[in-house]
């Protein structure tokens, strides 16, 4: 395990009692759900994510850890991907 993956998991772990829960960026979130960061940017962009986004600033996006942790405990469905509208039909081989 990376150690983006064990510090996220610290920090999934700790009690903020009292305080403000932890924000991880999209990058810290992927490598604890074991998925790619580019996947969790495209689903932010289509509004597909399973916890809300926190924006600060133009281009920085944040999850709190607890939503992230409640998304874990609660068995982690993901978004179901959308059906590809088919193609145009290919031309059959003459012969």
């Amino acid at each position: 395990m990376d150690t983006t993956a064990t510090t996220t998991i610290a920090l999934l772990t700790k009690d903020t009692e009292g305080g403000i829960a932890p924000l991880l960026s999209l990058q810290e979130v992927a490598a604890a759900i074991g998925m790619s960061p580019k996947t969790l940017r495209h689903w932010a962009a289509v509004g597909k994510l399973p916890w809300p986004l926190i924006r600060i600033g133009r281009r920085t996006l944040r999850v709190r850890a607890l939503d992230l942790a409640d998304w874990i405990d609660s068995g982690g469905a993901t978004p179901v991907p959308r059906s590809r509208r088919p193609g145009r039909p290919r031309k059959q081989p003459k012969g």
